[in-house]
């Protein structure tokens, strides 16, 4: 049996030791609807068309090119990093609540 640091600990108001166990499922469910959103947005999201042709040819950049963090493709890219971050910071809570629970 896995050794619960808060049941150990008296005088913690019931509610504190019942919360965590919601708090997990809540952070889990929050990290597979965030994992979802970056594998729909990846998909969804447009490809390069020049690729990485300017290398070869050694075509100067465009305004398009210098201005592509305003563009769709800008937007994509900060969104799936902002959700990216978000479930690591997620995972990282679920376990720091894990240890300090420590049961199911």
């Amino acid at each position: 049996m896995l050794y619960s640091l808060l049941a150990a600990q008296e005088g913690l108001p019931v509610w504190i030791t019942n919360s965590f166990p919601v708090l997990r499922q809540i952070l889990m469910v929050l990290v597979f609807l965030a994992s979802v959103g970056v594998i729909l947005i990846t998909m969804f999201a447009p490809s390069e068309a020049q690729g990485g042709t300017n290398v070869i040819t050694g075509a100067s950049e465009s305004f398009y090119s210098k201005n592509r963090a305003s563009s769709k493709e800008g937007r994509f890219k900060r969104l799936i990093i902002l959700l990216s971050s978000f479930i690591a910071v997620a995972i990282l809570i679920y376990c720091v609540l894990t240890v300090i629970y420590g049961g199911i």
